[in-house]
């Protein structure tokens, strides 16, 4: 797994990703464009990141979503994290479910490193 970031220019990058998964899943890419925001909301900053599928970059069908995290106390953070994929092919209920306990915590994993360095 990798992910290659292919324009950016802030606040939007676009990036391409690279997931290994098992057979039958295989293998799969795509390029979503991301646009992040840093709002004040009732006198907390927001920061907020929405991302979407470049239709034709990959071999998967769709992509979406958006994260947005706010100061929850000392050294803490509140994170909601929304995501729609469609990865294509004919991909039974077990599969999916296989590849979502297996990539969301990696992809909270990587995105606490993200905002450490923030």
């Amino acid at each position: 797994t990798k992910v290659d970031v292919t324009k950016s220019a802030p606040p939007q990058t676009q990036a391409t990703f690279y997931l290994d998964f098992p057979w039958p899943i295989g293998d799969r890419f795509y390029t979503i464009e991301l646009t992040d925001q840093i709002e004040d909301y009732d006198g907390s900053k927001v920061y907020t990141s929405r991302w979407h599928y470049v239709p034709g970059s990959g071999n998967i069908n769709d992509t979406r979503g958006s994260w947005e995290v706010v100061a929850y106390g000392d050294k803490k953070s509140l994170v909601r994290y929304t995501v729609f994929t469609d990865p294509g092919g004919k991909l039974p209920t077990w599969a999916r479910n296989q590849g979502t306990s297996v990539g969301v915590p990696k992809v909270l994993n990587g995105f606490r490193d993200y905002l450490r360095t923030l």
